[in-house]
């Protein structure tokens, strides 16, 4: 049965009816978003609800060359919550080459939070091209409804370049000789003008009856032009003028600022090899010296290039107080610039990329990184260090502007890595800390927190999907300038290297170290150094390695009568105890406690096995509690220090080389251990 309507008319009603079946779904749609108390335009992720908003409107449109940068690199997002209660919600990105600042947060009623959408260091690794992605702002306390935001980033390669010879200019003294044609002169120098030195002697010829006589420019030096011939004497003048000549040793090329490009060289212009690859941050030119292996008559040609593969560069975050920063690591040992791993440091008054040395005062990070790459040369460490003395927890953990300038080096970091051609790799934290914190019962849940904070930022800004594991050293100063004998933060630290292995790297204790007199809480130059090489040591075998560490500890103590006996965990076995670089305290450091009015005594101490320290009691323990220590109590008021501080006598046999010389024995922990 026919319906009656011609080919054109039921097209046209086809589309009347979807585009009617649309409508409606928009509105269903709208009613839900209503009813959920946000209201979403479609497709524009634009908030038309009362409850809470997210503005601008627009997305961050970016483009660069390959290995950036990219401008603009961020846009600043505010989200307000219009509703009687608070508002939970979450941040998500659709593509790592996204990064953001904020991955989720709360807002109380008639609050702001703002949250910064940038192109994060992993945009780095990406050819030429578009790429588009999308971050989501979720409700969560609004049933999960959602606002998005675009994110479009295009790369695309440089101009095309050119490449040529090089004109070198050399600046030189010019000799102008004047006078009859035919006239024989002599050419006389002198430093004194009353001693002359004949250098040439020619005849004028030509029309002119001039002679050019060229050298290089010497100071005090005067000249003359003398004729045997009294009636046609010539004149003399001298100018300084540069010349150029063409060089056949060096070629330039010459492009883009911010571009990547490839010198190739070929001979017979058929086959090409690469010689040299620039990128051009802050000038649009190098220029290349021909080394004497590629002969003479070869070709050379240079092309835009994308993303090569880049060297990686290990970042590694120097955080803590004063020890943290070097204080009386006076003056600085590691004043060579190292010709392979790098400082970096941002604020906002600037970024900073630089050859590693230090400067004042000698900071752990020389030593950390000479000793991290010792076993591999081609690894290479970028340090950064926020320390800030005096600063308990509080004052840097996330919220605070410490952090905030922690996160800060994460951020900028792999933009100048790029113009140097290393690839970007977040890789560790390096906290010097603890003294502040030396009686803070929360501090094991404090530095996992730290730890998981900087982790979690670090990805969301960059990309990188990494571990950030926080290392650590035990304070071993706590009796000084007045403090009491004993403290707790280095047996949290320890406890919580325990919980999470992986997470939290307790390096080794500090007591063996020699610290700065009279105060005795900070350690000298040389400690410093000596100190950074553990934590190299430790790095590499964790990060570079990727092998677990665990320092000398304790891992099972029984008791047996009046004999206890602890076994070890040994880096490098055999133990030893060494009464020459730390003083002996008593017993080797170890203790015996219980909750009698008077415990037995220590009545000696002695190594039984490769891993095995056997201490025996005066007499056998009643009292409820028992425990071994050991470094666990010291004499309030001394400096800390391998002679006057908390400290013991127990090591290992590790025979690692050390830059310096300095022995790197992985020494016993502080320890605080139950006897069951």
């Amino acid at each position: 049965m026919s319906s009656g309507l011609c080919v054109t008319c039921k097209s046209t009603q086809r589309k009347a009816v979807r585009a009617a079946s649309a409508a409606g779904r928009r509105r269903r749609r709208q009613n839900v978003c209503f009813r959920l108390g946000l209201a979403v335009a479609l497709g524009t992720g634009v908030c038309l609800g009362a409850d809470w908003t997210v503005t601008p409107e627009a997305g961050l449109e970016a483009t660069g060359f390959p290995l950036g940068p990219f401008l603009p690199s961020s846009s600043t997002y505010v989200l307000s919550n219009a509703a009687n209660g608070v508002l939970e919600w979450a941040a998500g990105r659709s593509a790592p080459w996204v990064g953001l600042s904020e991955a989720r947060g709360s807002l109380a009623p008639g609050s702001v939070a703002s949250v910064n959408v940038l192109v994060s260091s992993q945009a780095l690794t990406l050819p030429a091209g578009g790429y588009v992605a999308r971050v989501s702002f979720t409700n969560l306390s609004g049933g999960g409804a959602v606002i998005t935001r675009e994110v479009r980033l295009q790369i695309v390669l440089p101009p095309t370049p050119s490449v040529a010879w090089v004109m070198i200019a050399s600046n030189a003294w010019v000799i102008r000789v004047t006078g009859q044609p035919g006239a024989l002169f002599h050419l006389d120098t002198s430093t004194n003008l009353l001693e002359w030195l004949r250098i040439y002697t020619n005849t004028l010829s030509g029309g002119a009856a001039i002679f050019d006589f060229m050298l290089t420019a010497e100071p005090q030096r005067f000249y003359r032009a003398f004729c045997p011939d009294a009636n046609v004497p010539p004149h003399l003048s001298i100018t300084n003028d540069v010349t150029y000549q063409q060089s056949q040793t060096q070629v330039k090329v010459t492009g883009e600022p911010g571009g990547l490009y490839q010198l190739e060289v070929s001979a017979d212009q058929s086959h090409w090899t690469p010689v040299a690859t620039n990128k051009f941050c802050g000038t649009d030119n190098f220029v290349y010296t021909i080394p004497g292996s590629q002969g003479t008559g070869s070709t050379y040609q240079v092309r835009a290039l994308d993303t090569p593969p880049l060297e990686p560069a290990h970042h590694v975050l120097i955080v803590g107080q004063s020890l943290a920063v070097g204080v009386e690591g006076v003056p600085a040992l590691s004043t060579v610039a190292s010709d392979r791993h790098l400082r970096f440091y941002s604020d906002p008054t600037g970024s900073y990329l630089n050859a590693l040395y230090e400067l004042g005062l000698e900071t752990i990070a020389s030593g950390s990184a000479q000793q991290a790459s010792l076993e591999g040369s081609s690894h290479r460490l970028v340090l950064s260090n926020v320390g800030l003395g005096s600063a308990d927890y509080t004052l840097l953990k996330k919220g605070t502007d410490n952090y905030a300038l922690g996160l800060q080096q994460f951020r900028e970091a792999a933009a100048p890595l790029a113009c140097r051609l290393l690839g970007y790799r977040p890789s560790a934290l390096f906290a010097v800390h603890g003294e502040s914190d030396a009686f803070n019962p929360r501090y094991d849940l404090d530095i996992r927190q730290w730890q998981a904070d900087y982790e979690a930022d670090v990805r969301n800004l960059t990309g990188c999907e990494v571990n950030l594991p926080m290392f650590h050293t035990q304070i071993a100063a706590w009796t000084s300038r007045g403090g009491p004998s004993t403290a707790l933060s280095p047996y949290k630290v320890l406890a919580e290297s325990e919980a999470n292995p992986t997470k939290t790297i307790l390096v080794g204790p500090r007591y063996f170290l020699p610290h700065a007199l009279p105060g005795g809480i900070h350690l000298i130059n040389s400690s410093y150094r000596w100190l950074g090489e553990y934590y190299g040591k430790v790095f590499r075998r964790v990060v570079i390695e990727g092998g677990p560490w665990t320092p000398l500890k304790p891992t099972s103590i029984t008791r047996t009568g009046a004999v206890i006996t602890a076994k070890f965990h040994v880096p490098v076995p055999p133990l030893a105890l060494d009464t020459s670089a730390v003083s002996d305290p008593g017993n080797f450091g170890f203790e015996y406690h219980d909750d009698s009015p008077s415990p037995p005594a220590i009545a000696a101490v002695e190594i039984t096995d490769l891993d095995t320290v056997q201490i025996t009691l005066s007499a056998i323990p009643t009292g409820a509690n028992p425990r071994l220590r050991y470094a666990y109590t010291g004499v309030s008021g001394s400096p800390g220090g391998p002679f006057t501080g908390p400290r013991g006598n127990l090591h290992d046999s590790d025979s690692e080389t050390s830059l310096f010389e300095e022995p790197l024995y992985n020494w016993c922990v502080h320890f605080d251990k139950p006897i069951p």
